[in-house]
Formats: structure tokens, sequence, C-alpha cells
């Protein structure tokens, strides 16, 4: 994969963070619905209907707006600085993504849903193998350094 497609591969999936995330917060019997088929939904996990329910659905919610933040600056620091050649922008994508990769299957482990661990491991792999092309110090990479200020 070159550069350029590796770029407009992050972009991508970065795009489909943010619609996925969007429908978490307009459309959240669609996320239910999802989750419950992947077996890690609200109802799956017997949450009672009404306050208890809708509690995790007002959490999935704001999860989805955080989600859309996060993606969308994501993008523009792609966009914006990974396209420019700056490395230092890889770092700051690669630590953000492997941040969240790191915490949330942590967590989903900890709390004993595999399903979502599992859940995960596309959205690691479209989002790390382009930045593992991307990687300032692979061989063949195309980056420029930025002057001193």
């Amino acid at each position: 994969m070159t550069r350029d497609r590796a770029l407009v591969a992050l972009e991508s999936v970065l795009v489909l963070v943010v619609a996925y995330a969007t429908t978490m917060v307009v459309a959240g019997d669609v996320v239910d619905r999802l989750f419950t088929a992947l077996g890690f939904g609200a109802e799956g996990a017997g949450v009672p209907q009404g306050a208890p329910l809708d509690h995790v659905r007002l959490v999935r919610g704001v999860l989805g707006a955080v989600l859309v933040g996060w993606a969308l600056l994501l993008l523009a620091v792609v966009r914006l600085g990974l396209r420019a050649g700056d490395p230092r922008w890889w770092w700051a994508v690669t630590a953000s993504v492997g941040a969240w990769a790191l915490l949330d299957t942590a967590a989903s482990l900890a709390l004993g849903s595999w399903q979502h661990a599992a859940f995960n491991v596309p959205f690691v792999l479209a989002l790390g193998l382009p930045l593992a092309i991307l990687w300032p110090g692979r061989v063949g990479t195309a980056t420029t350094r930025p002057s001193a200020p």
C-alpha cells in the first residue's frame, strides 16, 4: 500500500467512525440492536426497562458524542499534519489510537466482555495498518522534517 493510499484508508476509517458514533447519538435503537446481536448489548445483560435502560442509553449517547469529536480531531490531524509529512503528527495519532485500543480492550476484558474486546479488533486493524505504513522511520516513507522554531 502506498503512502497516499494509507492516508486515504485512514481518513476513510475515521469518517466511518464519525458515522458510527453519530448513530450512537441519534439512532440509539439501531446501536442497541447491533450490540445485542454482537453479545454485549443492554438487553443481553438484563438491563431492565425504564430508568436503568435510559441511563445506559445516556452513557452510550455521551460516548458517541465524544467519539465524534475524537474522530473529527484525528481526521483534521491526518489531513493537515500527516498529509504534509510532519512526523510529529504520526506520533500524536498513534498515541491516541493506541491509548484507546489498550484501555478500551483492557476494560472490556476486565469486565468480562470478550465480545466487546473482539469488536475492537477490526477498528484496531483498520487504523493500525495504515499507521504502520505511515510510520516515519519506515524505509521509503517520504516525510519532511519540520524546521525548528
